[in-house]
């Protein structure tokens, strides 16, 4: 039921749905950041933090980062 408090406000109770929380693979990760080089706009595989180095360059130094 709707309740009337003052001018503009109410209050309207809603029931909970209990609804079960799904599982979810915690095995993929995405990466979104300025890096020194490296392909832009293009999912790019990386298996492991050498394959980052190797491919990305590392990452800026946030001093660098452009403003905006």
């Amino acid at each position: 039921m709707t309740a009337y408090l003052s001018p503009g406000v109410y209050i309207e109770e809603v029931p909970s749905a209990n609804k079960a929380i799904q599982g979810a693979s915690t095995s993929t990760a995405g990466m979104v950041g300025l890096t020194e080089r490296g392909p832009i706009g293009v999912p790019t595989l990386v298996t492991s933090p050498g394959a980052f180095k190797r491919i990305f360059g590392g990452l800026l130094d946030p001093a660098t980062y452009p403003d905006g």
